[in-house]
């Protein structure tokens, strides 16, 4: 795989063997100001507009079982963290194919799902991602914890682990960063072997 660069409305640009914090939010929803994950005192999330069909249990079941099977069955890319909440989601990740190829069918198997189980038509998702790819072991770290401290910061839960469409919960032990389930998922995050860069 080329480094490769793209443009949308944004410009893309994911250099080879590189972990991509990744984010999509539904259609009609606004967007969350660019993160800013390096503060230690990171800004709050904004109220949470437009559709929320996140919260429905089934939607985010749908959306995370599809980012589990793109990770172990398809292999497409190596997930390191992940949080789905009520009107958009984060995930980290290193491709192993296209990130336009990962997001294109991501967005779209989840869409068509999704869309079936509310019972409407139309777009889904926004059509356009933000991505940005991790230059440092440390931003790899820093990145992983914002995302799983998403639903905390927006007030969901109170710790990271309580939130059940997230890494978080699924390493059973947020705080000490090891994973309790052996379930083949990368989310140890104990060493630098999963970086990529």
């Amino acid at each position: 795989m080329d480094d490769l660069l793209y443009r949308r409305h944004l410009p893309h640009w994911v250099p080879d063997g590189k972990v991509v914090h990744l984010v999509f939010r539904l259609a009609g929803s606004s967007p969350q100001p660019k993160p800013d994950i390096l503060l230690k005192n990171a800004r709050p999330p904004q109220p949470i507009s437009g559709p929320t069909w996140l919260n429905d249990q089934r939607v985010a079941d749908v959306v995370e079982e599809t980012l589990l099977y793109g990770n172990n069955i398809r292999a497409w890319y190596r997930l390191f963290a992940h949080v789905i909440i009520p009107n958009h989601v984060h995930i980290l990740l290193e491709p192993l194919v296209g990130l336009p190829q990962i997001t294109q069918w991501l967005k779209g198997r989840t869409a068509r799902v999704c869309n079936c189980i509310l019972g409407r038509t139309g777009a889904f998702w926004h059509q356009e991602s933000y991505d940005h790819w991790i230059r440092r072991y440390e931003e790899l770290e820093e990145t992983a914890r914002y995302i799983e401290n998403n639903p905390v910061r927006a007030g969901l839960v109170k710790y990271p682990d309580q939130w059940k469409w997230s890494s978080a919960s699924m390493n059973g032990c947020y705080a000490a960063g090891q994973t309790k389930k052996n379930d083949g998922l990368p989310y140890g995050r104990g060493g630098q072997e999963g970086y990529g860069g």
